[in-house]
C-alpha cells in the first residue's frame, strides 16, 4: 500500500511510518510531499494519509498520531508497543497526559536526523527506524521486568 504524509519527518511521523512498517503493513511505499490539498493529492496518489490533520491516523486531542494508529489497528495488546506509545506521545505532543522522561531524547534524536538529512526523507526513515527498533527492545525488556 501506499502511505502518505507531509515531508520534513519529525518524531511522530517517523512513529508512524515505523509503526506502519513494522505491524501494519509490512511492504509499505512511503509517499512525501507538501501540497495544500492533501486528501485530494492522496487519493490521486492511491494513498493512505497518516499523521494529517483530518485523515483517519491523525492526533486526536491529547493522542498522537503514534497512539491513534496503535489503537484503530488494534496493536493495544502488545505492551511494549502501549510502552513505546507513551514516550511517542511525551516526544510529539506538548500536553501529553504521559510525560515520559525518555520522550525528550527520542524528540531530540529525530529532531536531529532532520537537521543531518534537511532534503531526504528516506534517509530520516532508515535511521529513524533504527531508533525506533532499538526503542522497542528497550520497551519490551522494561516490560518484561515489571517497568512497563
Amino acid at each position: 500500500m501506499k502511505w502518505m504524509t507531509k515531508s520534513g519527518l519529525k518524531v511522530g511521523r517517523i512513529g508512524c511510518a515505523w509503526l506502519i512498517a513494522r505491524y501494519v503493513d509490512h511492504q509499505p511505499q512511503f509517499v512525501f510531499c507538501d501540497v495544500d490539498d492533501m486528501p485530494a493529492e492522496a487519493l490521486r496518489r492511491g494513498a493512505i494519509l497518516f499523521h494529517i490533520d483530518g485523515s483517519e491516523y491523525a492526533r486526536e486531542g491529547t493522542e498522537s498520531s503514534f497512539e491513534v494508529l496503535l489503537r484503530k489497528s488494534n496493536l493495544t495488546k502488545n505492551p511494549a508497543l502501549v510502552l513505546l506509545s507513551t514516550i511517542v506521545g511525551t516526544a510529539d505532543i506538548k500536553t501529553s497526559p504521559h510525560q515520559r522522561p525518555e520522550g525528550a531524547g527520542l524528540r531530540a534524536l529525530c529532531d536531529g536526523l532532520g537537521w543531518r538529512y534537511p532534503d531526504d526523507d528516506n534517509q530520516i526513515l532508515v535511521e529513524g527506524f533504527s531508533y525506533y527498533d532499538s526503542l522497542y527492545q528497550w520497551c519490551e525488556r522494561q516490560v518484561s521486568l515489571g517497568r512497563g
